[in-house]
């Protein structure tokens, strides 16, 4: 499993991470892997992060500890946005209460706008 990184700029000249996933499945497997490309990609200067979870059809806990440790790592000021969940994934979200923690929009294009109109 592989993050698939681009860049966006907003209007303040802040870098935006736009991360999505290669797979569908998100767990204790891949999780680990997932960490990783996190703590890279935190290390490579970016304000915001949007991750793009529209190509998952399953989340267990480990997944979900993954991005609570993006969250986690990101500098003050920061902020992490998911976008694109469904099905699974979003009842999982709500059942742990993780829409009240990650700022969660439609698509990829809804997110950055709003972190946008952020700066």
């Amino acid at each position: 499993m592989a993050l698939v990184i681009r860049d966006a700029d907003s209007p303040n000249g802040s870098k935006v991470c736009i991360a999505s996933t290669d797979t569908p499945r998100l767990t204790a497997a891949n999780a680990p892997e997932l960490k990783a490309d996190v703590t890279a990609m935190v290390g490579q200067g970016y304000k915001h992060y949007v991750v793009d979870l529209s190509s998952l059809s399953f989340l267990d806990s480990s997944g979900l500890g993954a991005l609570v440790g993006l969250l986690q790592s990101v500098e003050a000021g920061s902020h992490v946005c998911v976008c694109g969940i469904n099905g699974v994934v979003k009842q999982l979200f709500e059942i742990t209460h993780m829409t009240k923690v990650f700022k969660i929009h439609n698509n990829v294009d809804d997110a950055v706008n709003w972190l946008q109109e952020l700066a």
